[in-house]
């Protein structure tokens, strides 16, 4: 069960008992190092272990009587030959939504291969397991806030040794959601979101979203869509009766835009 991860650090020690003995390692039935030293690094020699390997020592005191004695160690690698790449549809999304699917390709091993996604924000290095995130693709469940990067693990399980290798990374942008907030002039007081404004029964009302820069709006009363999406920041009608909750969804970008972020404002009430 002498068995490792690829790129693992591992030394070999020749236990001789007779000092001033000569040792000469050999990898694979190829001599590397003959010398007074009883340790032998691979990477010293720019040696990386893969598949099945026999490293042995030839011990060498020169005495005729005695003169050699052999020892070796069979070392098998666990290892990862396709790690696998993530991608995902797109790169941005709207703040406190859902992201898209990654999408991993699969990854080959020795052993029996399972996989466990990770992801870390901008104020830290470290990455972090998501729970219940161990299939080959991810589907998010959770909205983001802010930017953050994913990575996904590719584990091999031998049922000797577990090892891991890590994919490409991915950075998810987190597009800010748009200032939207709603006025309105009723003879020469201004009303704004979250209050009531009081109107004769009739009157032209004018409602104002405060502008977004390349911006279009929606305005709505009681959620349902009054004035359809459009680059105009104003709405007027007559038509308002008494409880009637006006509000503005704003975007930030123009009609055509359909992967514009948005954001709607406080209502302002209606009192006739």
């Amino acid at each position: 069960d002498n068995e490792i991860c690829s790129g693992d650090s591992i030394t070999f020690f020749a236990n001789g008992s007779i000092a001033g003995s000569t040792y000469t390692f050999f990898v694979n039935n190829i001599s590397i190092q003959s010398s007074s030293t009883q340790s032998f690094d691979p990477v010293d020699w720019g040696i990386a272990f893969t598949g099945i390997n026999e490293i042995a020592v030839e011990a060498s005191t020169g005495v005729a009587s005695c003169s050699t004695a052999m020892a070796s160690i069979t070392v098998q690698v666990n290892a990862i030959s396709t790690v696998g790449t993530i991608t995902t549809a797109s790169s941005t999304v709207c703040y406190n939504a859902l992201m898209p699917a990654l999408t991993g390709s699969p990854g080959t091993a020795s052993g029996t291969v399972s996989y466990q996604w990770q992801s870390r924000d901008q104020t830290t290095s470290l990455f972090i397991d998501i729970n219940l995130a161990t299939t080959q693709n991810y589907t998010p469940t959770s909205r983001l806030t802010t930017d953050t990067f994913f990575r996904r693990l590719t584990v091999s399980n031998t049922g000797t040794t577990t090892c891991d290798a890590l994919s490409n990374v991915i950075e998810i942008k987190v597009d800010p959601a748009p200032a939207a907030n709603i006025t309105t002039n009723i003879n020469g007081v201004v009303v704004a979101g979250g209050s009531t404004a009081t109107i004769c029964s009739g009157e032209e009302v004018a409602f104002i979203a405060t502008p977004v820069a390349g911006g279009s709006y929606t305005f709505t009363i009681g959620g349902a869509i009054v004035r359809a999406r459009a680059d105009s920041n104003v709405y007027t009608t007559t038509a308002l009766i008494a409880g009637d909750q006006v509000g503005v969804r704003v975007f930030n970008g123009l009609t055509g835009d359909t992967a514009a972020c948005s954001a709607d404002s406080a209502s302002i009430t209606i009192a006739v």
